[in-house]
């Protein structure tokens, strides 16, 4: 799904480099004060119309307006001190046709050259990512592959055209793509000891000191306007129905004046195929085996409320319901942000915008 004039927004502040520490407050039409506005008002007040063709148009015009320098500050052409030897335009277009590694549904074209992956695409999340890998490098002990080089390039499109493309290239990592029906075929020791070891991945995220102050409330009023215009395009009923003005509400109610604010970065995607998996060989004394767990795709992350981490992991990663109720899941205490749970677990439906 393309970003939407909001999400846009959601996802500047929640990046690293313009994240809810370091964004400024800003002026808005929603405060948490504020009564909730119907959704008419919202769409009137924000797009000057309530009809969907015009609205339509109004959301393509905001993307195509978004300038990268606002969202990335990591300069081109961008070559680590030590890597492969890169690949030229014609060896990624051959690698595209014989070694596809795009998932089903993937906003970015992504193939592997020898020890090398690489992430081609006019959008910017490519870009999000190589300066997220960056960082993991510098302030983290986390697992994730090296950034080889990030640059702009023409890329062939067509018969005879050519389009500017954002290049990530970047480290190979060696395993199996994680999958739910092979995690559901796992003997329930090694489901325990993979996500406890995806537990302790996520603790060396989260131990990160947040490198400046945060603009809580900023990221609350993006947050709730994101879900606002989410809302607004459910469905086309004139206004909410009783359950999405409950769920606005809460966002006010529990969101707000959370305790649980402070800042760590967390990874928003964290779904089957966004982990690389291998099983570490039985000791000579045949003790059962353990797990490596490597996490990608880091275009979807950055510092968030201490919730978040929890909430997303649970909204992107469906299991058994016996598993998610043990004391512990991923590091996570059963009881831990539970209000907070229970707002942004609402049908799955506001993480869905991160």
């Amino acid at each position: 799904m393309a970003d939407t004039p909001f999400i846009v927004k959601l996802t500047r502040i929640l990046r690293k480099t313009a994240l809810y520490i370091e964004a400024q407050p800003s002026q808005s039409s929603t405060s948490k004060s504020n009564m909730l506005r119907t959704k008419t008002e919202y769409l009137q007040q924000t797009f000057g119309t309530t009809d969907e063709v015009q609205i339509w148009h109004k959301e393509e015009d905001n993307i195509h307006d978004a300038h990268i320098s606002g969202t990335v500050k990591l300069a081109l052409p961008y070559e680590a001190p030590v890597h492969p030897p890169l690949p030229s335009v014609e060896e990624i277009r051959q690698a595209w046709k014989t070694s596809r590694l795009t998932q089903p549904g993937g906003l970015c074209s992504v193939c592997r050259i020898g020890p090398m992956v690489v992430k081609f695409s006019t959008g910017i999340r490519i870009l999000q990512e190589a300066e997220n890998l960056l960082y993991l490098q510098e302030h983290t002990k986390v697992r994730a592959p090296r950034l080889y080089a990030a640059y702009k390039e023409n890329y062939p499109q067509g018969e005879d055209g050519l389009v500017l493309a954002n290049f990530l290239v970047m480290e190979f990592i060696e395993g199996m793509t994680m999958t739910e029906d092979y995690f559901m075929d796992m003997e329930k020791r090694d489901q325990r000891m993979l996500l406890q070891r995806l537990g302790e991945q996520l603790q060396l995220l989260r131990s990160v000191k947040p490198p400046g102050r945060a603009y809580y409330e900023e990221l609350m009023l993006a947050f709730y306007e994101a879900t606002e215009f989410r809302l607004s395009r459910w469905s086309c009923d004139p206004d909410y129905g009783e359950d999405e003005i409950k769920h606005l509400e809460d966002i006010k109610r529990v969101l707000w004046p959370s305790e649980h604010r402070e800042p760590m970065l967390t990874h928003f995607d964290i779904k089957w195929p966004n982990m690389v998996v291998s099983p570490i060989k039985p000791s000579a004394g045949g003790e059962p085996g353990d797990w490596k767990v490597t996490l990608i795709d880091w275009d979807h992350a950055g510092w968030a409320p201490a919730y978040m981490q929890k909430a997303s992991l649970f909204q992107r990663l469906p299991v058994l319901e016996e598993i998610r109720a043990q004391e512990t899941f991923c590091g996570f205490h059963r009881s831990q942000y539970k209000e907070e749970m229970d707002v942004l677990m609402f049908e799955g439906f506001t993480l869905g915008l991160l």
